[in-house]
């Protein structure tokens, strides 16, 4: 029993080491996600689900406005309540457990942007095409 407890032990310091890594690592992935957002000057909000449970709970990963900047965020509903922390406040396993959906928030971020532009575009044809019609004369 001994021997057997002393290797687990051995396991887990290795284990814990390769654990550190990889969370220094996810950390960095997402500081750099959000300097790249930033530099883009994005400022639309996007979120994707994390998970849900039987009780209507639900966590989602989401790129959003906390203070000035925006931020990669966890947004935690539970029993209708909502709370909010950036993605570098929350506990290891939340973001370990979030970690696997950046690529799918990222890829939502650009689907928004997209959408955002369309539905401006065509705002501002809808409109100048209204203000032409009342004003002929008004060159826009």
């Amino acid at each position: 029993m001994e021997s057997s407890i002393g290797s687990a032990l051995e396991r887990l310091q290795r284990s814990a080491e390769a654990l550190n890594s990889v969370c220094d690592e996810a950390a960095e992935t997402v500081r750099q996600a959000e300097s790249f957002l930033s530099a883009c000057r994005v400022g639309i909000r996007a979120w994707v689900q994390i998970g849900s449970d039987e009780d209507g709970n639900e966590s989602f990963l989401e790129y959003m406005r906390i203070g000035k900047n925006f931020r990669i965020a966890i947004t935690y509903i539970v029993d209708g309540e909502s709370g909010t922390r950036p993605w570098s406040d929350c506990s290891r396993e939340e973001k370990l457990e979030s970690f696997a959906k950046l690529p799918d928030l990222l890829l939502e971020i650009a689907a928004r942007v997209d959408q955002k532009i369309q539905q401006s575009k065509a705002t501002v044809e809808s409109v100048r095409k209204s203000i032409k019609a009342k004003d002929p004369y008004h060159d826009i």
